[in-house]
């Protein structure tokens, strides 16, 4: 009986959308497009939170940053020292194991006839396999960069270099100088991680890893916590690791006591973040690759709801506009014995069926898109997420919502007709129904017009940051990655790039302006000894600031003519406020070179502020 029901209102709900087609081609499309800006805002946010979270112990790993603050200046980084940690494993029974990175960048790889500039290397300690789920094809993930001179490829590498051969125990040369053993082969890392590397070399190869310098922040330090452990139970016990390890070393570096040094406004602190909130919530202030943000997260997740009501809004009005076409046979149905629930279920059975029909209409629309929809978001997003059940809960929740929300005012509204009425051909909407039908399609509005001025908006604030004055020249730049074997052979590599007719200009310098600077201590002349200053900087070689179009505001730039300027600084004009100099140029900076010793650096020029990220 309740087989022959259903079949009785499938047959029902089919005859009437192939009766009204032109009428169900018009919802079917509002619906359709609606659903399909939702599964792509949906397959965006999906991605976002999915990053590192495919680690087996992804949420007992975190990373270890610095909270310090120098003179007026805050900072927090996501670099430690070479002994953090280490050291973090000796002291706290909570974390298990540990391991650290650091990056090779433009590092020259050869191997036969094959040579390639690659920025994707990093050296890292023998126990990341122990901490990170990374997939191992080839090679002992426990012991593939226990020794020196070890490095284990990404299967894309592999192929690069090798092609059919196999790399296992191959010998690749850095740089022209140095040679690594291929111990392994990893799979690619995946692309929801927030850092990716095609390469991982010894750290242990080199004797500076091992230095016990705290004052230093180069390694990106990862920590593997027993499990039901959090960064607060660490986070508690830091001040006194600081004052153990980091103290002597201030201590011995400017003659006064850690608590001395605090006590004038600066500090020195550490603390976790968990691996799976680096990329939406980190609180370093610089990154070792481009980020999200948890705001964007929840702004497309308010825009896809607003687009999925303005499309069921439309159904619901279209629907309710048609009411007069269905009001005879409602008052057949109710004569011939249907009540108002057999009737609702009707309405809202068609609802369901044509949402279906719009979300795989959606689902095709999506993959037709998602090429152009990746290139806009620099992502590679994709149908595999089909597999992850919660995306799949998602689209069948939303396409119920859908068929619930959007039909359920037509089917109350259009059971509620009474039969005498309709029988008669007299249909009145009533005031009521009127009112709700007219709030509906203000509503519709006031969402549309708010999503067009949210898109005026940041369509202008794209335009700003496209366009702002960034302190340097941007346009006719090219940037030249070049590799560390090049570094003696500078001069000579300009002089033959400068023997295009086209190239006006070519300088050097250790990291291009916007793509972030490396941070130095520095004091003041004659300062008390307390007193620093965290400023960025970048090294360059005489053609430097005037390749880039930076302006000079006093002073000179440097010059092949004064020897001397290789102990000289060109500083910028918020460099200028924070040293307080009346007269900086001909003045000294104090920084600190090897071993702590005090650098007097002259200041020769002042250039106009430019960005440094």
């Amino acid at each position: 009986m309740l087989q022959a029901m259903f079949k009785n209102y499938l047959l029902t709900t089919l005859r009437t959308i192939i009766k009204h087609r032109g009428f169900t081609f018009i919802n079917v499309t509002g619906l359709t497009i609606g659903m399909a800006c939702c599964i792509m805002i949906l397959l965006f946010i999906t991605n976002e939170l999915s990053y590192d979270r495919y680690h087996e112990n992804a949420n007992q790993i975190y990373r270890g940053g610095i909270d310090g603050r120098l003179g007026d200046r805050d900072f927090m980084t996501y670099t430690t020292a070479a002994p953090f940690a280490r050291t973090m494993v000796e002291e706290f029974p909570e974390v298990i194991n540990a391991t650290r990175f650091l990056k090779g960048s433009n590092k020259l790889i050869s191997y036969g006839d094959s040579r390639f500039i690659e920025d994707g290397v990093y050296y890292t300690d023998s126990t990341v396999f122990d901490i990170f789920s990374w997939e191992m094809i080839k090679g002992n993930p426990k012991t593939a960069l226990a020794g020196p001179g070890s490095i284990v490829f990404t299967e894309s590498m592999a192929l690069k270099y090798f092609g059919k051969e196999d790399p296992m125990n191959k010998t690749v040369t850095f740089d022209n100088d140095r040679e690594f053993k291929v111990t392994g082969i990893m799979k690619d890392v995946p692309e929801n991680s927030h850092f990716t590397f095609d390469f991982l070399a010894s750290l242990s190869t080199f004797d500076w890893s091992r230095n016990e310098y705290w004052l230093s922040d180069n390694y990106a330090s990862y920590l593997l916590l027993q499990d039901g452990f959090t960064d607060e139970v660490i986070e508690t016990k830091i001040r006194d690791f600081v004052l153990k390890y980091v103290g002597p070393q201030v201590q011995e570096g400017l003659g006064i006591s850690m608590e001395e040094w605090e006590k004038s406004g600066n500090r020195y602190g550490y603390f976790l973040e968990p691996l799976t909130g680096i990329y939406l919530n980190s609180e370093a202030t610089m990154h070792m690759a481009p980020v999200g943000d948890k705001k964007y997260v929840i702004i497309f997740s308010i825009v896809a709801l607003f687009i999925l009501v303005i499309a069921c809004v439309n159904f619901m009005n279209l629907t309710t506009a048609k009411a007069s076409n269905r009001a005879l046979e409602v008052g057949i149905r109710k004569v011939a014995g249907a009540h108002r629930g057999q009737l609702i279920f009707q309405f809202l059975n068609e609802s369901v069926i044509l949402s279906f029909i719009a979300m795989f209409l959606a689902l095709v629309l999506v993959y037709l898109l998602l090429p152009g929809f990746n290139n806009l978001t620099q992502k590679e997003l994709s149908f595999a997420y089909l597999a992850n059940s919660r995306f799949v809960g998602s689209i069948i929740a939303m396409t119920l919502f859908v068929a619930l929300f959007a039909g359920s005012y037509s089917a109350i509204s259009l059971s509620s007709f009474r039969v005498i009425t309709v029988l008669k051909g007299k249909i009145q909407s009533g005031s009521k129904k009127s009112f709700f039908r007219s709030g509906l399609v203000v509503f519709q509005f006031v969402i549309s017009i708010g999503i067009i001025i949210a898109t005026i908006i940041v369509s202008n604030q794209l335009n700003y940051m496209q366009n702002k004055k960034l302190g340097f020249k941007k346009e006719n730049v090219i940037v030249v990655e070049r590799p560390g074997a090049l570094d003696d052979q500078l001069k000579a590599f300009k002089e033959e790039l400068l023997r295009f007719p086209d190239i006006l200009l070519a300088g050097a310098s250790t990291t291009v302006p916007g793509a972030g600077f490396s941070g130095n201590v520095y004091q003041r002349e004659n300062s008390s000894t307390d007193e620093l200053i965290h400023f960025q900087r970048v090294t360059g070689d005489y053609d430097f600031p005037a390749t880039m179009g930076m302006k000079i505001k006093a002073g000179r730039y440097f010059s092949e003519d004064f020897p001397g300027d290789s102990m000289s600084v060109v500083i910028n004009e918020s460099a200028v406020k924070a040293l307080a100099y009346e007269n900086p140029v001909g003045r000294y900076l104090i920084g600190f070179g090897d071993n702590d010793e005090k650098v007097r650096l002259e200041i020769i020029g002042i250039v106009e502020d430019f960005h440094t990220q």
